[in-house]
């Protein structure tokens, strides 16, 4: 894999593991799956990002948009993997990762409807009861 895509998995993928302030054994095994067991060696080493927008400046924003579809269903997996989808990562889709899809032209990522399924999930969770109204 390309030193520049890897980069940017691992980083983002520590920092989407750790929303939950929980790395899984899971989550751990899918970032080695896709940067391999080598990947905290000194040629995949990434500098520390505090914020989403410190790892798109760093390395996401140096990405195609094939590499950034490619890296947006291994996000999905990595979130998924502890089976628990928690507030923190879905907030982290709707609010962070697909408006940054969008703003680099990705409008319509292979995991549209995956994410699609996220954001009425989030909607219904938001439902009023009262008003009727989300």
């Amino acid at each position: 894999m390309e030193v520049k895509k890897a980069r940017s998995i691992l980083a983002l993928g520590l920092y989407v593991a750790n929303l939950d302030h929980n790395l899984s054994p899971e989550e751990r095994e899918l970032l080695f799956k896709y940067v391999g067991r080598d990947s905290y060696n000194k040629n995949y080493a990434i500098e520390s990002c505090n914020s989403f927008k410190d790892i798109c400046d760093k390395y996401l924003d140096k990405l195609s948009l094939q590499e950034l579809d490619d890296i947006s269903r291994k996000i999905r997996e990595i979130i998924q993997a502890d089976g628990i989808v928690s507030l923190e990562e879905e907030n982290f889709l709707r609010k962070e990762w697909l408006p940054y899809l969008k703003k680099r032209g990705l409008s319509n990522p292979k995991d549209t409807e995956y994410y699609s399924l996220v954001n009425c999930k989030l909607n219904l969770n938001n439902y009023n009861q009262e008003t009727h109204s989300i």
